[in-house]
């Protein structure tokens, strides 16, 4: 699954008007939950967090890091490993991450630096693995 950050404008809305779905609800690939297209793009690079006693910083900053982060897949350039929220440099908020082929490979939610509520994990094939709540 290659994950678009970017078009030509115009097609979602043509796509929309035929089927009453946007093209990324179409696609059975596509992120199901959070975090969409927008947080994705914004998400800054979790390499330039620093950690500190547990708690994540933006470098050479000492304000904790709230919002978006990704980590991108070493071997599999320009593809998304995970991609999550920070509240007061720890993870906080929605959790999604993806194999190397691009499949789902878990979602769930942090709160305060811990797993919360229910997750569910992935094979890589995209078949549901186990779901557990926290």
């Amino acid at each position: 699954m290659g994950i678009l950050l970017g078009g030509c404008g115009g097609g979602d809305e043509e796509a929309e008007e035929t089927t009453g779905k946007t093209v990324a609800e179409e696609s059975p690939k596509a992120p199901t939950k959070e975090p969409v297209h927008e947080e994705l793009a914004n998400a800054i690079n979790f390499q330039s967090l620093t950690e500190s006693n547990g708690i994540f910083y933006t470098s050479g900053s000492k304000e904790a890091y709230t919002g978006w982060a990704k980590q991108m897949h070493v071997k599999e350039k320009g593809k998304v490993e995970w991609v999550g929220q920070f509240k007061d440099g720890k993870p906080d908020g929605a959790y999604t991450s993806w194999y190397e082929n691009g499949e789902k490979s878990s979602e769930g939610h942090f709160k305060g630096g811990e797993r919360e509520g229910d997750w569910v994990f992935y094979e890589e094939d995209g078949s549901v693995e186990e779901r557990r709540s926290y």
